[in-house]
């Protein structure tokens, strides 16, 4: 701020005296701030103006404060930087311990001591660097709001991470946070607190979702390179597995980020943070499905304890359960290969499926098929439909490269039932007797590999789980392959009722 008024030094006379008119102009540098607007309005006395700031010192210093007014408080706040370099180091510091004492007992001196104080973290020589030195947070903690104070003080050692996580824990965006303890709103503040977000993410509780979302706010409103600067920072130091308690964040990312999303800024992530993406964005999909999977089987696990093990009931639930495990089992496989995941599941199992993951679900309109929830995985131009439960519960593939609109068919489709999924036809696969390594040939066929480096397959044991990359999984003798075989031709006849009903 650049102020016309005089500066006045100790040897100073009151010559040129300084008129009431550029006291107010002072005075209206900071009336911008809402705490400065009452002093535009105070009567002006003789004893207002017309001093010199010696003398006003001098009145300080032998305790006169009543002869001081309260313009020549703010005269002093302003000024003093200038008076310090002329008198002793001494002199300015116990004037300004001074200053800070009367205003114990002067609640506007107080709150303009303040706030000026919280504007000179942004702001270099607004206010005395002795003044500055000479507040004492513990004692300042008495007179107001300890929020303020913590606030000030982290100001006041550059401690900008400790804010943003101040910000995180209260869900606040940093210039709100700052207005909401009455600290001055500066954009070198907000500026710097922004530049501290992904550190203060960090050091936040990552298993709390509200902190993704809170860094998500924070990256929105931020201009768009200190954006990219921190998106970069987030995912250079924050490790991918973080992404799977933070859906929004991940789903953030990938609107924003991900190479096949519209408008995506892909390309100015470096070649490293593009890697970490993937990660990011594979192990959240995957996260979401073993998520979804379990709250299933801990849904059934309550429903069979109603049931005596030998009654009908009980096997039919339990025998969805083991399904349902090597459902889990066997994509664990693809984990890093997952590109998006959308869950669809019925009316009545929305409730508890919501209750146990975070992100969001979608409900299938009814029709007369069996009941099921359904996954549905994005494999980057090929898409996976997983039926979990029921007659048929197959899996489904469909081609993006055949059929372009698929993906939004899929994805962006909100009045889907099963009966419209199974309508969109494509190539499917049973869940019958051993059906996993047949199942892993046939996804290979279609290029849809699983993860890197895999040597033994998730789910199988030992003997038949060892993979080889070109060959696949040890498929079973001849006799083992013919009762197989029997029960493939049993699903494809109940398969092909399930589609006739699903077109009549």
């Amino acid at each position: 701020m650049n102020y016309s008024f005089p500066i006045f030094s100790p040897s100073q006379s009151v010559s040129p005296q300084p008129q009431p008119e550029k006291l107010k102009q002072l005075v209206q540098g900071l009336g911008i701030y809402s705490e400065f607007s009452e002093i535009l309005n105070l009567p002006l006395f003789e004893g207002d103006v017309g001093r010199s700031l010696e003398e006003i010192m001098a009145d300080l210093e032998s305790g006169q404060i009543s002869t001081i007014s309260s313009l020549e408080w703010i005269y002093i706040m302003i000024h003093k930087n200038d008076w310090d370099q002329a008198v002793s180091t001494g002199r300015a510091e116990n004037t300004s311990k001074l200053l800070w004492k009367v205003a114990e007992k002067n609640g506007n001196l107080l709150s303009h001591l303040v706030w000026m104080l919280g504007m000179s973290y942004s702001t270099p020589n607004l206010l005395a660097d002795s003044i500055i030195e000479t507040v004492d947070f513990a004692k300042l903690q008495t007179l107001i709001s300890l929020d303020t104070v913590r606030i000030l003080k982290w100001l006041s050692e550059f401690n900008y991470v400790r804010i943003a996580q101040e910000a995180c824990s209260r869900q606040m965006l940093p210039e709100s946070l700052l207005e909401s303890v009455k600290v001055p709103v500066t954009q070198k503040a907000v500026t710097a607190i922004f530049n501290n977000v992904v550190k203060g993410f960090k050091q936040s509780n990552l298993n709390e979702s509200q902190a993704g979302r809170w860094l998500c706010q924070c990256l929105e409103s931020m201009p768009d390179s200190l954006e990219l600067q921190q998106v970069n920072q987030l995912l250079r130091e924050v490790s991918h597995t973080v992404g799977n308690s933070q859906p929004y964040l991940v789903e953030w990312l990938r609107q924003r980020y991900w190479h096949r999303s519209p408008g995506s800024r892909w390309n100015r992530l470096s070649r490293e943070t593009q890697n970490s993406l993937r990660m990011w964005i594979h192990a959240a999909s995957w996260q979401d499905f073993k998520n979804l999977v379990d709250a299933i089987i801990k849904q059934l696990n309550r429903e069979i304890s109603n049931y005596q093990e030998n009654s009908r009931q009980f096997q039919r639930i339990n025998r969805d359960i083991n399904q349902l495990k090597r459902r889990q089992e066997f994509w664990s496989n693809y984990s890093t290969r997952f590109e998006r995941l959308r869950v669809l599941v019925p009316a009545n199992s929305q409730k508890f499926i919501s209750d146990e993951i975070e992100r969001d679900i979608d409900i299938l309109v009814e029709d007369n098929s069996d009941p099921t929830e359904v996954c549905i995985f994005d494999f980057g131009d090929k898409y996976i439909i997983e039926f979990f439960r029921g007659r048929g519960s197959e899996i489904r593939f469909l081609s993006g490269q055949l059929n372009p609109r698929v993906e939004d068919y899929l994805f962006a489709n909100k009045n889907l039932s099963i009966c419209s999924l199974r309508s969109l036809g494509g190539e499917i696969h049973d869940h019958a007797f051993l059906w996993q390594a047949y199942a892993e040939k046939w996804l290979r066929e279609r290029k849809i590999l699983p993860n890197e480096g895999i040597r033994y397959w998730q789910g199988l044991r030992r003997s038949y789980g060892q993979y080889h990359p070109q060959r696949g999984l040890p498929m079973p003798n001849l006799e083992t392959a013919q009762d197989r075989e029997r029960q493939v031709q049993q699903w494809m006849r109940t398969m092909r009722r399930i589609e006739s009903d699903c077109e009549s």
